[in-house]
């Protein structure tokens, strides 16, 4: 019997344990129901830093079984609720304070670890992720590198595994993470009655369909400002990067240069992505067909664009509006 350690702690989602558990739980009668006199496959603890129940984001108090185990084969590190990036970062250090070297200890004796969501911050303070490449929620993907910049992080995959290291996106994708680590310790077969019992699309990959651009821009940089303004107003004209430097009020190198220092990546990139989120939101809300939808975006070539747009979001246009109109 496999035997997983489900750290907990004051303000952790209680779906992202419960939601875990119950994964685990129908592995388990699944298994039994398929196997006549069969022993379940997987136990489960909830451990504190003191052994005392612990209080949900929610408001729920949710009792647990004790401090941490003697051993574990699994440890699962789940989403803390966030409430501001200092409180997480904050939060993540103390409770990787009582936990983290437990959990290394447990990864050298051959447990796999696996984190959820904002969980990956607390196992980024563990030491463990030296030249290991992580997932977490995308929109936590600017406040993870900023923090952590010497670990890798590919924050499009839903589920990412490197070694004996796991990691989840957004918090539902914990019911994805069980069905992985269900699959490697009990066979893709009881994985998949598993998913199919819950209803969880175990051939989702990406989570970059799901990112919505962000409002706010996160730099300083005046004349960037005015430049992203300008772009965000004009995606039907095509693009001239002397024009947006203009709006800047720079020579385009030297727009060139501040634009990809303040935002992180060039403009020509910065553009696509505007016009790949502008195209998003019009499959989602409206009845146009996808060739009006091109040139609202400001793209000559439709066949172009629509490469572009699954290269950006793993999915065609036409799968997009099915998955996400009204």
């Amino acid at each position: 019997m496999k035997k997983i350690a489900i750290i907990c702690f004051d303000e952790l989602l209680l779906s992202s344990v419960a939601g875990f558990v119950d994964a685990f739980k129908i592995a388990n009668q699944l298994w039994i129901k398929d196997h006549h006199r069969a022993r379940p496959l997987f136990s489960w603890t909830l451990a504190s830093l003191d052994g005392k129940e612990i209080v949900a984001s929610s408001g729920v108090t949710m009792k647990v079984d004790g401090k941490l185990p003697g051993s574990a084969d699994i440890i699962f590190i789940p989403a803390w609720h966030f409430d501001g990036v200092k409180r997480l970062t904050q939060e993540s250090e103390r409770i990787a304070s009582w936990c983290g070297s437990w959990i290394s200890k447990q990864h050298r004796k051959n447990a796999i670890v696996a984190a959820g969501c904002s969980g990956s911050f607390i196992l980024a303070n563990t030491g463990l992720l030296r030249n290991k490449t992580i997932t977490t929620s995308w929109w936590l993907n600017e406040y993870f590198r900023s923090f952590h910049p010497d670990v890798k992080l590919d924050s499009s995959q839903l589920i990412l595994q490197d070694g004996r290291i796991f990691s989840a996106g957004p918090v539902n994708s914990h019911f994805n993470l069980a069905m992985k680590l269900i699959e490697k310790e009990a066979g893709h077969a009881l994985a998949l009655a598993c998913a199919k019992t819950m209803l969880v699309d175990i051939n989702r990959p990406s989570q970059v369909a799901y990112e919505i651009a962000p409002v706010q821009h996160k730099h300083s940089d005046e004349g960037v400002l005015l430049a992203q303004t300008w772009m965000s107003k004009n995606l039907q004209r095509s693009f001239d990067i002397s024009e947006a430097a203009k709006a800047a009020r720079m020579s385009p190198r030297t727009f060139i240069r501040h634009f990809k220092k303040a935002v992180g990546i060039p403009p020509v990139q910065y553009l696509q992505h505007l016009r790949i989120d502008l195209a998003k939101r019009l499959l989602e809300t409206s009845d146009l067909t996808f060739d009006e939808i091109v040139s609202r975006v400001g793209y000559l070539n439709a066949s172009s664009f629509r490469t572009l747009f699954k290269l950006e979001t793993s999915l065609t246009p036409a799968d997009y509006r099915k998955r996400f109109s009204r």
